[in-house]
């Protein structure tokens, strides 16, 4: 399935798209510029993603200024 144009804290915009219950891309657009936090399960991965970004433990943040955009996509790693 998929959702476009979610709005999370922070002003930020998002489009998920998931396959079996797991997500497998993520784009997200700021409004206003900042750090988008996104806190990953432990059994996904992240296997690309158009921007840099850092990890701190399960959390990838990722540096964004107004009207930037950044496309993750998600593989599953294993089973929980």
């Amino acid at each position: 399935g998929h959702v476009k144009g979610l709005r999370t804290r922070g002003g930020y915009e998002a489009d998920i798209r998931w396959e079996n219950g797991s997500p497998v891309y993520l784009a997200v657009k700021a409004e206003g510029g900042g750090v988008f936090r996104l806190k990953i399960a432990d059994n996904m991965k992240s296997i690309e993603c158009s921007r840099e970004y850092k990890t701190d433990g399960s959390i990838l943040e990722i540096p964004l200024g107004a009207g930037e955009e950044c496309e993750l996509r998600f593989e599953k790693t294993k089973e929980i």
